[in-house]
């Protein structure tokens, strides 16, 4: 909703436009976060919400197999950054992992929100994380995963974008 307020003085008019906030607010500092399969596109590239809308990939599993997708974040800045990650753990059938590229287990650090992805450089991106989601052998067909990483901004923490991992047992 637009609102136009104005005064004159003299010759001079002075308009001021008054937006009303959006629902959700984005800070011009939020690290836009992003996710794909192996090599695929990534989901998330210009979308900024705390939901993962827009900015999701559904996969299918069948018990006992695995997935592995990356995650990166991009930086709207004149100056480099860090993000904040904190992603889902396991549930009910489902084992969730995140690594470095090179294996090394991120898990606690993710799941607790302590992981530091960065320093993004300015106007630049990041990538190398990867999230490891295995159906367990015994997991119900049709058993589903939601799994939400969000990334903050350090210097921000409400400036967040969310992107989502949504598994299927079939």
């Amino acid at each position: 909703m637009q609102k136009r307020l104005g005064t004159s003085i003299g010759t001079l008019v002075i308009i001021v436009l008054a937006f009303a906030a959006p629902a959700q607010a984005v800070s011009l500092s939020t690290p836009n976060a992003k996710i794909r399969l192996a090599a695929g596109a990534w989901a998330g590239e210009a979308v900024l919400n705390e939901t993962g809308a827009g900015q999701s990939i559904a996969v299918n599993l069948r018990p006992g197999r695995s997935v592995r997708l990356e995650l990166g974040a991009e930086n709207p800045l004149r100056s480099e950054m860090s993000a904040a990650v904190s992603g889902c753990g396991g549930r009910t059938g489902f084992r969730v992992r995140y690594e470095t590229a090179g294996g090394m287990d991120l898990t606690e650090l993710v799941t607790g929100g302590l992981y530091l992805l960065g320093p993004i450089p300015a106007y630049g991106d990041v990538e190398g994380l990867f999230l490891v989601v295995t159906s367990r052998p015994n997991a119900p067909a049709n058993a589903k995963l939601s799994c939400p990483v969000t990334m903050a901004s350090v210097a921000d923490f409400a400036a967040r974008d969310t992107v989502l991992l949504i598994a299927t047992v079939r």
